[in-house]
């Protein structure tokens, strides 16, 4: 059992244990079920894992939770080698944003 630690500008946003003999498959199905599953394999060098987390991270930032029942998604409760432990919502830091007169 691997436990990744997920983050994006500076907070954290989920913990995931991944038993990967377990869940190889089932984030491969997950990733192949969107459009352009394949290039973003292919953008990570075919590493199933590092995909997916990145996919989980972006559902997180759109969503503001993981997925429960959405579709596209197995269950995050360790039942299919993945179990995610903790989610935090990302907030907007409106202190981070650029503004340029051009």
């Amino acid at each position: 059992m691997q436990k990744y630690n997920l983050s994006y500008d500076w907070q954290d946003l989920a913990t995931v244990e991944i038993d990967e003999e377990k869940a190889l498959y089932h984030m491969r199905e997950m990733i192949l079920f969107w459009t352009c599953g394949e290039d973003r394999l292919d953008d990570n060098e075919g590493d199933v894992v590092k995909t997916w987390l990145k996919q989980l991270t972006g559902f997180i930032i759109d969503r503001g939770r993981k997925p429960d029942g959405d579709e596209g998604w197995v269950k995050l409760d360790g039942t299919y080698g993945i179990k995610v432990t903790k989610t935090s919502r990302w907030v907007f830091d409106e202190d981070s944003v650029l503004i340029e007169k051009v």
